[in-house]
């Protein structure tokens, strides 16, 4: 599953979760167990750790959001806040996998971890071009 795919959905714990005001941030408080969350609004990684962001902005007031880290099998993915939906169960994926990053996160993060060596062989080739 692609952390993409997660957001717009809702995610239920199945333990207490620590909720921070930014990724690596401060703690806030905790998600508590069987309680419905969302939806989730984007995703953050820092330091290879995933991180759930959701939106609380009220109208008129400044923009704000709170934040959970990923941890597989610790939450259940949910289409809605009922926690019915169709067919008496909402559970979409049951519980959130590893997630993969989208491709092009993965593509930005192999430019940066290979720039420096892609850069020093073109430089390298443009001053044997020279000689």
């Amino acid at each position: 599953m692609l952390a993409s795919e997660v957001i717009g959905k809702y995610v239920e714990p199945k333990e207490s979760i620590v909720y921070y005001d930014r990724p690596e941030g401060n703690v806030l408080g905790q998600l508590q167990r069987g309680i419905i969350y969302g939806p989730v609004y984007s995703y953050i990684e820092k330091n290879g750790q995933l991180y759930w962001m959701f939106d609380y902005t009220l109208p008129g007031k400044t923009p704000g959001a709170w934040y959970i880290k990923h941890k597989k099998d610790t939450m259940l993915l949910r289409a809605d806040t009922t926690g019915t939906g169709t067919g008496g169960d909402n559970v979409i994926a049951g519980e959130l996998p590893d997630i993969k990053n989208s491709p092009i996160s993965e593509l930005v993060k192999n430019l940066k971890r290979f720039g420096l060596l892609v850069a020093l062989v073109v430089i390298g080739l443009f001053l044997n071009k020279r000689k």
